[in-house]
């Protein structure tokens, strides 16, 4: 998930826009945002609204890179 994080192009996210990404349900998200902040890769803006630092999405999306295609934003549906 901090991967993915890494390669959204927006500052601040929710629980929705990382299912949507991830494809994984809000309810499994939410509990890894939980542990990404816990750990102080994500920071709270708001109660569900959670930012990375700059310093942390440019590693983040390294890593992603790194990681090749399997570590890509979900976009559309798959039949």
């Amino acid at each position: 998930m901090f991967r993915l994080l890494g390669l959204l192009p927006a500052a601040e996210l929710d629980g929705e826009v990382g299912a949507a990404a991830s494809r994984l349900p809000a309810a499994e998200v939410a509990p890894l945002l939980v542990r990404l902040t816990d750990a102080n890769l994500l920071s709270t803006v708001r109660p569900g609204r959670y930012a990375m630092h700059d310093l942390l999405r440019e590693f983040a999306a390294a890593l992603a890179a790194s990681a090749g295609p399997r570590c890509r934003p979900r976009r559309g549906r798959t039949s």
